[in-house]
């Protein structure tokens, strides 16, 4: 994990904020909700940040790990029934 983390911040420009993190509530009466941060938006001002992923493991085929996340952000954008033209980075 470690390392993954290194090579990430050596490979990408933005900052993943939550992305991709592990997100919790817990309530005052100690139930508690746990979930892996890999589909989101984030609205700031004039702008949404869509950020959308997949679960990579060893026989994982990169093609279609990239266009199942297409797929996911599509969605996203969907929902929000704005004119968005989706952009990669």
């Amino acid at each position: 994990k470690k390392r993954a983390m290194e090579i990430i911040d050596e490979l990408e420009d933005k900052k993943r904020s939550v992305y991709c993190g592990a997100t919790f509530l817990i309530k005052p009466n100690l139930d508690y909700v746990m979930s892996v941060a890999i589909r989101q938006m984030i609205f700031a001002k004039d702008r949404c940040s869509i950020y959308v992923g997949s679960g990579i493991v060893w026989d994982s085929d990169p093609v279609k790990e990239y266009e199942e996340t297409l797929i996911k952000a599509k969605a996203n954008l969907k929902s929000l029934d704005f004119d968005i033209e989706l952009v990669s980075s």
